[in-house]
């Protein structure tokens, strides 16, 4: 009746200090004015500024406004292309097709990452930029996508979305490209639940994305209000998710009620912008994300600790694909991504026993509700992400998870192995 479920996301860097935090502003009036503007959004610009020597940081309302800015800064308009990977989210493509340019596809290798075999037949006189991923946390061969980006003249932006803290030969990711962006939504390396951050070595760039950011709107107190009830109701829905099945009651009338903002909107599924998407980072949100930093290195220690728990003890199971990691590269496992071929029965058992496994990506264009043409996808054209999207399963390995937790995680894919002795 009361068995606590185990999850791979739902505001997994959540912690007391965070929920305090979260409480305290709601709660107490006088603290509403101070929501939008102090000085902790601009402690997070440093921070970044600091974190990566010789670029400026330019924080944003959200990842994909990080993205959308950042192309927009560097000169993305009508008629060019933009070399991604497919087995990525909406969110990206979407973000160029906005700007009136092309997402042109190239195809992944087993690590989820852009194969460099295939960048340079994609280029065309129309490519203006390659925008590489780095998937689930796993650093792409950056470096030989950067050796192609300089023979061609295009400009290189990484997405480090999920790479906060990754690594190749000791430098970071994040640091390869002409730019980078960020994003601190709820299940990132760091959250804010909202938000994002860009990086640009070019002053002259950086002076453009930093005007286009003045003119976005500040996020309603409303909205804020939103942000900051999130980690409060998957706290309560997670503690209590069967206690006479109240949590998960108490999710579902709070996601009916709208009591939390959506990840993706109705028309972003559908390649469509919309209205008052792109704001400001506040600042009460910005010191979430803050705090989170302060602390990267040993949230990312526990992750990649948990990671290799799961590699050791399912080492011996056949019938997974488990990530592999490449020398003098850094993989901080935001998440831990396996492959099984009969991945959706695998996560229907897992439900039964209250572990919900994660599906990033099961399309390969997330979500699944996703219109693939409307973000220039056509069905067949990158088979190893299609294949990938399949069978992908993330196992949780956040911060709330315990070894115990881990421990009914690999029982559960042990026996599911069995059924087929």
């Amino acid at each position: 009746m009361f068995e606590r479920i185990i999850t791979t996301s739902l505001s997994p860097n959540t912690n007391k200090k965070q929920l305090h935090l979260c409480l305290k502003n709601i709660l107490n009036p006088f603290l509403w004015g101070n929501w939008k503007k102090g000085p902790e959004e601009q402690k997070l610009i440093e921070k970044f500024q600091a974190y990566f020597q010789g670029y400026e940081a330019v924080s944003f309302g959200s990842g994909r406004a990080a993205l959308y800015y950042l192309l927009k800064s560097f000169g993305v308009t009508t008629g060019d292309e933009v070399i991604v990977q497919a087995y990525t989210c909406v969110s990206v493509p979407n973000s160029i097709v906005w700007l009136g340019a092309k997402p042109v596809y190239v195809d992944v290798r087993n690590d989820f990452n852009m194969d460099p075999e295939l960048i340079e037949p994609a280029i065309t006189s129309k490519t203006k930029v390659i925008l590489t991923q780095n998937t689930f946390g796993k650093p792409a061969d950056i470096r030989r996508i950067k050796d192609i980006a300089e023979k061609h003249n295009l400009i290189l932006i990484e997405d480090a979305a999920h790479a906060l803290g990754a690594e190749v030969a000791s430098q970071k990711i994040g640091g390869f490209g002409d730019g980078a962006i960020f994003s601190f939504g709820r299940d990132k390396v760091i959250s804010s639940v909202a938000g994002g951050m860009a990086i640009c070595k070019n002053k002259e760039v950086a002076q453009k994305l930093r005007s286009e950011q003045e003119k976005l709107p500040q996020l309603s107190w409303l909205q804020i209000y939103k942000h900051l009830l999130h980690p409060i109701i998957f706290t309560i829905s997670i503690a209590t998710y069967n206690f006479f099945s109240f949590g998960k009651f108490f999710a579902f009338m709070a996601k009916k009620l709208r009591l939390f903002p959506l990840v993706l909107t109705a028309k972003e599924k559908k390649g469509q912008k919309p209205a008052n998407l792109f704001v400001k980072l506040p600042d009460i949100l910005a010191g979430l994300a803050l705090d989170q930093f302060q602390n990267l290195e040993t949230k990312n220690k526990a992750r990649i600790k948990k990671a290799h728990y799961y590699q050791h003890n399912l080492a011996s199971q056949t019938e997974f694909v488990l990530p592999e990691e490449t020398e003098g590269e850094k993989s901080i496992y935001m998440r831990y991504t396996i492959l099984a071929e009969r991945a959706q029965d695998l996560k229907r058992l897992a439900r039964e026993q209250n572990i919900f496994l994660g599906d990033w990506y099961s399309k390969v264009i997330a979500p699944n509700e996703t219109d693939l043409e409307s973000v220039y996808y056509e069905k067949g054209s990158a088979p190893q992400a299609e294949r990938l999207a399949s069978q992908s399963i993330n196992l949780p390995n956040h911060g709330k998870v315990s070894p115990e937790d881990q421990d009914k995680v690999i029982s559960l894919l042990k026996n599911y192995s069995k059924k087929d002795d």
